[in-house]
């Protein structure tokens, strides 16, 4: 069963085209094609989407935590090892050099544990993302950069205010680097294009040619992160 969803629309052209965009294969069929004819070539364009995003998530490999008792977490930055410490009077989350002990109470929700260790990897991976974008800004953008800061945020992986604040979501802590890199180019452009007009998406592919797949990336895996 395809990942994507398929939108099919008859053109007055001769030939048939298919593109991706955002996760979805959208294919253009000439109106001249019989029921058999479209039926092989929608199928010749659904296994060349289904190659097409097979390699991308092969390329970019997906881990995700799942923040049990032990674990370790491999952050883009450094690993840390899950503790957990029971029959504790209420959550509390502590760094401890590169272990988080993690003080559960008898609630023991996950989501909220979840939530909690996520704040204390935000923060602690603060430096490191603030050199990050400064190293990037220097080296291609020349931007007004100001506040950085990591979010523990799901409604988007990343958002630049005109003031030149940049937030990253804390959960691409996870991420593949590659795809970390081009949220960060991203955001950064918005420093010199406030908008996402051609001029900008030009901008962003002079730094990373593989943005588009990327947005792919992001449009198939990025739920996982929610």
């Amino acid at each position: 069963m395809s990942s994507f969803q398929t939108k099919i629309r008859i053109s007055k052209g001769f030939n048939s085209r298919a593109r991706l965009n955002n996760g979805v294969l959208d294919i253009s069929l000439s109106r001249y094609l019989n029921d058999v004819q479209k039926k092989e070539i929608i199928d010749k364009f659904t296994v060349w989407a289904d190659k097409k995003l097979s390699n991308i998530d092969r390329e970019w490999q997906l881990w995700q935590p799942d923040f049990h008792d032990g674990e370790i977490l491999r952050t883009l930055n450094k690993n840390y090892q899950l503790v957990f410490h029971k029959n504790e009077k209420k959550l509390k989350i502590k760094l401890r050099g590169n272990f988080i002990d993690v003080f559960l109470d008898n609630d023991l929700d996950k989501v909220k544990i979840r939530k909690s260790i996520m704040n204390v990897l935000a923060k602690d991976n603060q430096s490191f993302l603030t050199y990050y974008l400064k190293e990037l800004n220097k080296k291609f953008f020349h931007g007004e950069l100001n506040k950085c800061l990591f979010r523990n945020q799901n409604s988007r992986f990343g958002s630049c205010s005109r003031k030149g604040n940049i937030n990253i979501s804390s959960k691409l802590l996870f991420a593949p680097k590659e795809v970390f890199f081009y949220i960060c180019v991203h955001e950064l452009a918005h420093l010199i294009h406030f908008n996402h007009s051609k001029s900008f998406w030009r901008f962003v592919a002079g730094i990373d040619p593989q943005y588009k797949e990327k947005e792919v990336w992001l449009k198939n895996n990025g739920w996982h992160f929610g």
